[in-house]
């Protein structure tokens, strides 16, 4: 989503305000996820971590407290580019929009790639992978259906061909089969039709689409 965001940003005419909208739109979309994204770990993730290492939730809470910043920053230059009189003056704010975007982007790469590592690390050492599904599925059920919507989308295409597969998998033999079903549904229509012919050729030959 951040990578794709930013292109569009990039590609973006802003004096063109039907253009600009569109990118802008997909932009406040970004900022309303990752900022629900610091609330689920908030809520559900760091409370799991401080009762093993109280000094990384600390360093995570700041983290999430400078992102918020970033994207209140971005809020205000959106504002600002809606106020615009002029294509100058579009053209200005729109620029300004893509380098705090660019920000936004570098912060929350670092930010997530120290959660891969630090964060992981604590909970693997000192949880079950059933504790670990719990706190997951907590999380899961906080999200409402349109955010999950939109977030399962981005995982599909974000996710490799054999994650996607072993997802599949464990949602047909973990979840009601609605869900799996759903689930195919959404990977059909927004992976290219190669990709989701390989995914379906990995699931016929674990007899997972009967």
């Amino acid at each position: 989503m951040l990578y794709d965001t930013a292109m569009s940003l990039q590609h973006t005419v802003f004096m063109n305000t039907d253009e600009a909208n569109q990118t802008l739109s997909k932009v406040e979309e970004a900022i309303h996820l990752f900022h629900s994204h610091a609330e689920h770990e908030d809520m559900f993730v760091l409370p799991a971590v401080e009762k093993h290492a109280a000094s990384l939730v600390n360093e995570f809470a700041s983290e999430h407290e400078t992102d918020e910043q970033l994207s209140v920053s971005l809020r205000s230059l959106i504002a600002s580019y809606n106020l615009a009189s002029d294509s100058e003056a579009r053209t200005a704010a729109g620029y300004a929009i893509t380098m705090a975007f660019n920000e936004f982007i570098a912060f929350n790469l670092y930010h997530m790639n120290k959660e891969e590592d630090k964060i992981n690390k604590v909970l693997w050492k000192h949880y079950t992978d059933g504790e670990l599904v719990a706190i997951t599925q907590a999380i899961i059920a906080s999200i409402p259906p349109e955010d999950m919507a939109i977030e399962t989308d981005w995982m599909i295409k974000g996710l490799n061909n054999y994650e996607i597969i072993n997802w599949l998998s464990a949602v047909k033999n973990d979840a009601p089969d609605f869900v799996f079903k759903s689930l195919l549904s959404q990977a059909e229509a927004v992976l290219p039709e190669q990709r989701w012919n390989e995914i379906k050729e990995g699931l016929m030959e674990g007899a997972m689409m009967a």
